[in-house]
């Protein structure tokens, strides 16, 4: 892999940089002739903040609506990705200088794992001098947002399921028989099938889910739809689930190494819901997983309740965060817990 904490093909972090969500800015740092990527936006500081948070800081987000921000990482990683063998004082200091050269509101470094147990030791001990070193800089750190994993030690969806209790088996049956009315394909990107139609289609489906979801940090363009399902090279798989032949949902998925990453997902409503479209894409990631070989699923970030239930384990990320302003950095220290809201989810799911 390219860089260290990389989960994904280098071609998915290509296309971010080259077709960046809406209203973002890409960038490229460079560390000592290494690409480091990174994006500035206007940020609405209360996007992933608990309901109780909002209450408490709607005054805030009055004085201060929409900050511009920079931020390194992408927003399709899973975790923000440094250039190898450059060490952590190189990154800090190209971080550091472009920072002051863009003059933003603040710096966020986003998205840093943490003794995650999916990654190599090697990386692990980056991201821990990182975080380290980011704090003796000044940086608060805070939690970030709980990557949803699974380790693939079982053979047969079966055997998973009968992991869980009686009544929760009970519920996964129920919801996959639904898949007997389903046709289901997986087909690579690059294929002839993804013309410009399709991708119009697919494009649609995904605003449906985005535009269904009660967080709204990035919104992916059509170009860069079009750049991933055309493209051969990152090895891209997508399941097609239609119901007499029409498309009712699909989900795009990365394999890279021993690491299968989920990372889209497309939905045609009501239809979706009436066939348990998201129980029924789990299960078939899973069983692809174990006909493949491969180590761990990767489910991502958001609905940790679900992905809970669902059987997933969770990593922690991190993000280290730097207020230009003396005044609101010294407020953000006094009150960046309620920043994080995947925190207390996991806290109370745990009891």
């Amino acid at each position: 892999m390219k860089f260290i904490s990389q989960l994904e093909p280098t071609e998915l972090i290509e296309s971010f940089h080259e077709n960046p969500p809406e209203d973002f800015t890409s960038i490229k740092i460079d560390i000592d002739g290494n690409e480091l990527h990174a994006f500035s936006m206007k940020f609405k500081i209360l996007t992933t903040v608990s309901k109780r948070a909002k209450n408490i800081l709607k005054y805030i987000e009055f004085l201060i609506p929409k900050p511009k921000l920079l931020f390194i990482g992408t927003t399709v990683t899973e975790y923000s990705v440094f250039p190898k063998e450059r060490g952590v004082d190189k990154v800090c200091e190209g971080i550091l200088k472009k920072f002051s050269e863009r003059k933003s509101f603040g710096l966020i470094v986003k998205d840093i794992a943490k003794e995650s147990p999916i990654l190599v030791q090697e990386d692990n001990r980056f991201n821990n001098e990182l975080i380290d070193s980011l704090k003796e800089k000044g940086f608060e750190i805070i939690y970030g947002e709980a990557l949803a994993y699974i380790s693939i030690n079982f053979k047969s969806t079966d055997e998973f399921i009968n992991r869980f209790s009686k009544s929760r088996k009970k519920t996964f049956k129920r919801k996959l028989r639904s898949r007997s009315n389903l046709t289901i394909d997986q087909i690579h990107t690059g294929d002839e099938f993804f013309n410009e139609e399709n991708v119009q289609y697919f494009y649609n489906l995904y605003l449906n889910v985005y535009n269904g979801s009660s967080i709204h940090f990035d919104k992916l363009t059509l170009n860069f739809f079009r750049s991933v399902l055309q493209s051969s090279l990152s090895g891209g798989i997508v399941f097609v689930y239609k119901h007499e032949d029409k498309i009712i949902g699909y989900t795009i998925c990365f394999r890279v190494g021993d690491y299968f990453n989920y990372k889209y997902i497309g939905l045609v409503y009501p239809d979706s819901r009436n066939f348990n479209l998201y129980y029924v894409t789990w299960f078939d990631h899973l069983d692809y997983c174990i006909k493949n070989n491969i180590k761990v699923y990767i489910a991502g970030w958001t609905d940790p309740e679900i992905k809970s239930f669902l059987g997933s384990e969770f990593t922690f990320t991190f993000h280290a965060i730097y207020i230009s302003n003396p005044i609101i950095r010294f407020i953000f220290k006094k009150m960046k817990f309620l920043f994080e809201s995947d925190k207390d989810v996991m806290e109370k799911l745990k009891k």
